[in-house]
């Protein structure tokens, strides 16, 4: 550049000499001279001083992309450097610009910085820099910008020296680790436009000084743990525009002083833990386009004022304690777009006047207590995409004014009780959400309903609907879901479902549907989810479903279908369950089944199968429950069935079969064996004592074992019922069986035993249980083999006199009618053993459903067989819950507590009347009823087919969660349910027992909190208060609990982490691969002192290689967990934070926020990679 200065002056030179005056020339001559001694003096200094110490500031970054390549020290000035601008002097560097993910500079931010006495606008943003921020930036007095945002190893406290800059406008250090307190000498900047400190570990209360900046336009501090009030003074900032608070720990109330703010235009306080009520004086912020105060525990009324903000696009009310009705007057908010006020106690009758928002586009008034009808005038809001209404109690038909809604894409009414679906809705073209169920809805389906061209997901099962499913249903739009279970259906299922081969699950479960399973449906290459059970289909199964490779879960049990069980089932290589009871098929069990390497459950019982067991079954090493009963089954049980090492219930009951392989050792992981009723003869091996894993039955009955009872089943520590009955053991019971300390039931009638008892028996075992063991001594039966000293013949010893004879006769002949009259009455016991006092059961239904009304306590009988053991699906020491099939199709699990066995229990079962019977949540299990008779409490509670998590979960090995998505959905749900026992019942309910057995999965792996027997309630006056005696499971069981009494809801919070690190790592709480005594908490925390990383723990069925937004979500619940378990009470967050903090895994919004919102509570230590490796 300075040739060409000098050969332009030249050139001038030469233009003087024949133009110009003699003046000019040696004006030119003059500046050629001086140029001269200024490229001779640069060419001895060198680079300019700000061009050092900009190569001084390279020293300390990591260039890898080379941008800063042309920064060389023989250039006289950096003014033409890659990212950097000079004054005009040609010198002085006015600002760096080297942010953006493309640059990517590592190192750290160097002091140096501080040297630029001009800099006016320093820009690093989105790199990986690392370190803390130097204090000499304070030095540079004329710096009107910094920006260093998105580098999050940035770390250390923010320096005050930065509040020497008196000249800043703009300062961004939002997405760091910054931590300590934001400086109170942030208040001298008074010329401050923006200030942005967003998700960071800011602690301590934000300064009211901040209230002096009278120029500021912008401020964010969320997404840190800032705590305290919200300072009134902050009405001083006139200029104000947008405040931005969410996710902190802010307490007290919204100052009123925020109504002075007329330029603001937005307001986010969400996530906080705000209380009182919403200041009218918000009425006066004209200036207002969005309001975010949701996830609180703000409360009182919404107040009027609002109505007057015409400007408000967004309300976001969500999750609060709001009461009174919906003002009518937000109908005059007329630019409103978007109004969400779900999840509050509201209650009235929805206002008409929201028909004036005519921009309206969403509309959220979940889980209120609305009444009355929806309101017509909502047909107004031609505009709205998305209408979401569920758990409220509102009545009457859904109005066809919603017909008018042109450009409705989501239609969410479920859990109310509206009563009609009106033909209008086929009007809405636009509609891909359908959803109304659990509601009281009769009458058809309309027809036009099938005719909505984007209709993507129909859902109104749970209701009276009755007639038949539209035959054209399938044939207009692309279905991905119709779940049309627990009506009154009746025809046959429409064979063009599958038209457009796009839908994933079908559920016409609990309906009366009869006709063949259709051809077209069976074989739709993209159904995953099959449920049919509980109809009356007819016709055999059709061979084409072999034609589904998408096939998950066959459910067609409980109808009449016949023929045999196809071969081509085999060929559905990803079912986990085939579910085939209760039908008329026969044949043989096709061998083809040992194809399906991941099923889970087989359920093939009370059909009319012959032939033998395939040995091919055997290869199924996923199998968990696999049920062939009471079929006709013959020959040996083939050996091939010890290879099934996942297996945990086999049944067998009720069939032909022979022979009995030795496949005791192989299948040591069994929990339930059930070989009853069949013909079975010999001894019981030995090795039956290896299997020490059963615990919910082993029943041998109705076979022709013989021999003595083997001493090894002693060794079965952890089974509760044992039933031997009807066979041929003899000789004495061993005496180790009476170290069963886990046995509840016990069955040895009609064998050959004799000897005693043993004496842990005694309490266990009733007259009927023992009987037909002529020798057997037991209590009230005289044990002693010692016959009466007979007299020798012709002795001096006392004759029997012949009134002696006479009456030993007579007692012998009492005795024997007196027990022939018992036998009578034992056999016929169990028929009749309800009758005679059935109209003494107290039975009260408290779902008002009409699905209940009818229900009896016969009902209940005849439903469980008089509570007989087939229709057990769970038993242990304090319970034993029944499935109960009622005649209309719906399923019940009655649970029943025998009050006899101690206080406890009573208690027990008062609790869980009190507390579940009381409260409604979709993640609490719903209770039906209860009834009381004689000894005994029943809990009558709703059927949830999938099980519990922990059967899911581990027994499973994670089929039918094996995604991360089932799982978040999971962890969410509980979370939900938790966050209402505890912020929202009055009192608040402490659970005391939260684990993943006691998490119940429906039919959509939606979870359900059960089992409140162990729950207490917690005075809000008192909220430490105190207990008796420690409560809960070990492995899930807060620290706390070991050394006070002192009782709070962060007992259910630490359970709820166990559960969260289950889900994670797909380990149980005390999985047998830790060491001895260790929990999964112990575990994971051992991993991470040793510096593993987080990822190598995480669950690798569920994190595919290279998925980057499942690793990340899956660390971020991580972390959600490590903050759940930690070890002082107070350092667990409430369960409203974790569902707040689940929720932002899911919003990409706030994933950033998120991340440093959990790492600001303190799990330091914890590695926060994200786990993915290349």
């Amino acid at each position: 550049m300075q040739r060409k200065i000098l050969l332009y002056l030249i050139r001038s030179v030469a233009m003087d000499e024949s133009e110009s005056s003699t003046d000019a020339f040696c004006f030119v001559r003059l500046s050629v001279f001086t140029l001269t001694c200024w490229m001779m003096a640069a060419q001895v200094q060198g680079l300019s001083p700000d061009g050092k110490i900009l190569l001084e500031i390279k020293s300390s970054f990591v260039d890898i992309p080379g941008n800063m390549s042309n920064w060389l020290a023989t250039d006289a000035s950096p003014c033409s450097w890659f990212g950097i601008s000079c004054l005009e002097d040609g010198f002085s560097v006015r600002s760096i610009h080297l942010s953006g993910h493309d640059y990517n500079l590592s190192g750290e931010i160097s002091a140096s910085f501080g040297k630029l006495a001009f800099l006016q606008e320093l820009d690093l943003a989105s790199n990986n820099l690392s370190g803390p921020l130097p204090k000499e930036l304070g030095n540079c007095s004329e710096l009107r910008s910094i920006r260093l945002d998105s580098n999050p190893l940035i770390s250390g406290s923010i320096p005050p020296e930065i509040a020497k800059l008196s000249k800043l406008q703009h300062l961004n250090l939002s997405q760091l680790q910054l931590t300590g307190k934001i400086p109170i000498e942030f208040g001298n900047l008074k010329n401050l436009l923006n200030l942005s400190l967003l998700t960071n570990n800011l602690s301590g209360s934000i300064p009211p000084a901040l209230g002096s900046l009278h120029q500021l336009s912008v401020l964010e501090l969320a997404n840190n743990s800032l705590s305290g009030p919200l300072p009134p003074e902050l009405g001083n900032c006139k200029n104000l525009s947008s405040l931005i608070l969410y996710s902190l720990q802010l307490d007290g109330s919204i100052p009123p002083t925020l109504g002075q703010l007329e330029k603001l235009r937005e307001l986010d306080l969400t996530t906080n833990r705000l209380t009182g009520e919403i200041p009218p004086e918000l009425g006066n912020c004209t200036s207002l386009t969005h309001i975010y105060l949701g996830t609180n525990s703000l409360g009182g009324k919404v107040p009027e004022q609002l109505g007057r903000l015409q400007n408000v696009k967004v309300l976001f009310l969500n999750t609060n304690s709001f009461t009174g009705e919906i003002p009518a007057v937000l109908g005059n908010m007329s630019s409103l777009t978007n109004l969400t006020i779900g999840e509050n106690l509201l209650m009235g009758e929805i206002p008409p006047t929201l028909g004036f928002l005519r921009d309206l586009m969403y509309l959220n008034l979940y889980e209120n207590n609305l009444t009355g009808k929806i309101p017509g005038e909502l047909g107004n809001c031609t505009k709205l995409d998305f209408l979401y209404l569920p758990f409220n109690k509102l009545t009457g038909s859904v109005p066809p004014e919603l017909g008018n809604l042109r450009l409705l894409s989501s239609l969410q009414l479920w859990n109310n009780s509206l009563s009609g679906i009106p033909s209008e809705l086929g009007n809405c073209s636009n509609l891909r959400v359908l959803d109304i169920y659990s509601n009281k809805l009769v009458g058809n389906i309309p027809p036009e309903i099938a005719k909505l061209p984007r209709l993507r997901e129909l859902r109104l099962y749970d209701n009276q609907l009755t007639g038949t499913i539209p035959s054209d249903l399938g044939l207009h739009s692309n279905l991905t879901h119709v779940i049309l279970r627990i009506n009154e259906l009746t025809g046959t299922i429409p064979p063009g479902l599958c038209s457009f081969g796009r839908i994933t699950i079908l559920d016409v479960s609990n309906n009366l549907l009869d006709g063949e399973v259709p051809v077209d449906v069976a074989r739709c290459p993209t159904l995953y989810r099959l449920r049919l059970q509980y109809n009356r289909l007819t016709g055999p199964i059709p061979k084409e479903i072999g034609q589904n490779k998408a096939l998950l879960y066959f459910d067609a049990s409980f109808n009449n279908l016949s023929g045999s069980i196809p071969p081509e089932v085999g060929l559905c290589t990803k079912l986990t369950a085939v579910l085939l009871s209760q039908n008329s098929l026969n044949g043989t069990i096709p061998s083809s089944l040992g194809q399906l390497p991941l099923l889970v459950e087989l359920n093939v019982s009370s059909n009319q199968l012959s032939g033998s067991i395939p040995s091919e079954l055997g290869n199924l090493s996923t199998l968990y429950e696999l049920d062939l009963s009471d079929n006709s089954l013959t020959g040996d049980v083939p050996l091939e069935l010890s290879k099934m090492s996942s297996l945990r219930f086999l049944n067998l009951n009720d069939n032909s079969l022979t022979g009995l392989s030795n496949i005791w050792s192989s299948l040591g992981s069994l929990q339930g064996l059930q070989l009853a009723g069949n013909k079975f003869s010999g001894l019981v091996h030995a090795e039956i004592g290896t299997m020490t894993s059963l615990q919910i039955i082993l029943d041998l009955s109705r076979n022709h074992f013989s021999g003595q009872i083997p001493a090894e089943l002693g060794r079965l520590q952890l089974l509760e019922y044992l039933d031997l009955s009807v066979n041929n053991f003899s000789g004495e019971i061993p005496a180790s069986l009476g170290d069963m300390v886990s046995l509840q039931f016990v069955n040895i009638s009609y064998n050959n035993l004799s000897g005693a008892l043993p004496s842990s028996w005694e309490v266990l075992l009733k007259t009927s249980q023992v009987l037909g063991n002529p020798e057997l001594c037991y209590s009230g039966r005289n044990c002693s083999s010692e016959s009466p000293a007979q007299s020798p013949e012709g002795d001096g010893a006392d004759s029997i006199s012949i009134e002696e004879i006479l009456g030993l006769v007579a007692t012998v002949f009492a005795i024997t009618l007196a027990l022939i009259l018992a036998g009578v009455f034992i056999y016929y016991r169990r028929r009749t053993r309800f009758e005679s006092d059935e109209s003494s059961a107290k039975l009260e239904v408290w779902c008002k459903d009409h699905k209940y009304r009818e229900l009896t306590f016969q009902a209940i009988l005849d439903a469980t067989g008089e509570m007989n053991r087939h229709y057990v699906v769970h038993h242990s020491s304090s319970s034993t819950v029944y499935k109960a099939s009622l005649n209309n199709g719906l399923a019940l699990a009655i649970k029943v507590l025998n009050a006899d066995l101690n206080h406890r229990l009573e208690k027990a079962y008062r609790m869980e009347v009190e507390t579940i019977g009381k409260v409604r949540h979709r993640n609490l299990v719903k209770m039906i009823g209860f009834c009381e008779w004689k000894n005994l409490r029943l809990v009558i509670l709703e059927f949830l087919s999938n099980g519990s998590l922990y059967e899911v979960l581990h027994g499973k090995e994670g089929q039918g969660l094996s995604d991360w998505t089932s799982r978040y959905k999971v962890a969410v749900g509980i979370a939900y349910g938790l966050e209402y026992l505890h912020a929202y019942c009055d009192p608040p309910i402490i659970h005391r027992d939260i684990k993943s057995s006691n998490i119940l999965l429906d039919d959509d792996f939606e979870p359900h909190i059960s089992d409140f027997g162990s729950a207490t309630l917690r005075d809000k006056a008192h909220p430490n208060g105190t207990t008796s005696k420690v409560v809960g499971t070990h492995g899930y069981i807060a620290p706390e609990c070991g050394y006070t009494l002192q009782l709070s809801d962060k007992v259910d919070v630490y359970s709820y982490g166990v559960v969260l690190l289950e889900l994670l790592t797909g380990k149980q709480s005390l999985d047998s691969s830790f060491p001895e005594g260790t929990t999964i908490v112990g575990w994971v925390e051992d991993h991470v002192k040793t510096g593993q990383m987080v990822h190598e723990l995480l669950d690798k069925a569920v994190l595919e290689p290279h998925d980057i937004q499942t690793g990340t979500e899956m660390l971020m619940v991580f972390q959600v967990a490590a903050l759940c378990t930690k070890n002082v009470p107070a350092e667990r967050p409430t369960m409203q934070k974790v569902v707040t903090m689940l929720q932002q895994v899911k919003e990409p919004r706030r994933m950033s926020d998120l991340m440093n919102t959990i790492l600001g509570v303190g799990t330091s230590g914890v590695d926060t990679e994200v786990p993915i490796q290349e």
